[in-house]
């Protein structure tokens, strides 16, 4: 849970950077997470990236995350556009690390409790938010040079 938090704090160090070198409103987490995603990737990355993932891994994103309270986080979708479906896949699994609210309007919510056995599937998560993590480091390099 620490290396995803850690990981995914330097992927939100761009989350207003990014909506504006985009020229796009982000309101939310969630868009701008994507604004992020957009910026530092094409779908083709995305798609690269999952494929080359040992055979383990890549099972581990393609296959519904069991949490700690029972409610599954539904899989990486690889139908879905490969960009906004690692935003949505990142940013619900961020939640269910974040809060660990029971329920959200009365529903049973996504959560993982610390040091659990069920958060030990966070380790197969920490691969690709470690690559986006690298991506906007790499990224900042070059905005910070460019200049």
């Amino acid at each position: 849970m620490k290396s995803f938090v850690g990981f995914y704090n330097a992927v939100e160090y761009y989350f207003e950077e990014a909506p504006r070198v985009l020229q796009r409103s982000a309101p939310t987490e969630m868009r701008q997470l994507r604004c992020v995603v957009d910026l530092l990737t094409i779908g083709d990355d995305v798609t690269r990236f999952l494929n080359d993932l040992e055979p383990a891994l890549r099972q581990s994103v393609l296959t519904d995350l069991r949490t700690s309270s029972g409610v599954p986080i539904r899989a990486f979708d690889t139908l879905a556009d490969p960009q906004q479906e690692l935003a949505r896949w990142l940013y619900e699994i961020r939640c269910a690390v974040v809060h660990s609210k029971k329920t959200r309007k009365g529903c049973p919510t996504p959560t993982f409790e610390p040091y659990s056995a069920t958060s030990k599937v966070l380790r197969h998560v920490v691969p690709v938010i470690r690559w986006l993590a690298v991506l906007c480091i790499e990224k900042d390099y070059a905005l910070r040079t460019a200049t």
